[in-house]
């Protein structure tokens, strides 16, 4: 077992960490409005357009993931909120 493991072993008996099963942890899609899309180029929204302009997100227990992973495409944002989230998301389009 590397030390890794065993010092969240450690943490989890000493009732520092939340057990797995507790950890809210939810896996969905989100969809982008058109208006949300404006100034990012043009081949990558037709790209997304092709998937119906979703995304996906992870819930955890500190916040959102947003993540879009095809065709060469590999963009995750992280926050706390969700609306910050799909703000960071559209702004690593726009860099």
């Amino acid at each position: 077992m590397s030390r890794t493991v065993k010092r969240f072993d450690v943490l989890l008996r000493k009732g520092k960490l939340p057990k797995p099963e507790e950890v809210p942890h939810l896996s969905t899609e989100i969809k982008f409005g058109e208006n949300e899309l404006q100034g990012i180029n043009a081949n990558f929204r037709k790209q997304f357009a092709n998937h119906n302009n979703v995304a996906r997100v992870i819930k955890y227990l500190f916040g959102y993931e947003i993540r879009y992973r095809r065709d060469g495409y590999d963009v995750t944002v992280f926050d706390k909120e969700l609306k910050r989230a799909k703000e960071k998301f559209r702004e690593s389009l726009l860099a």
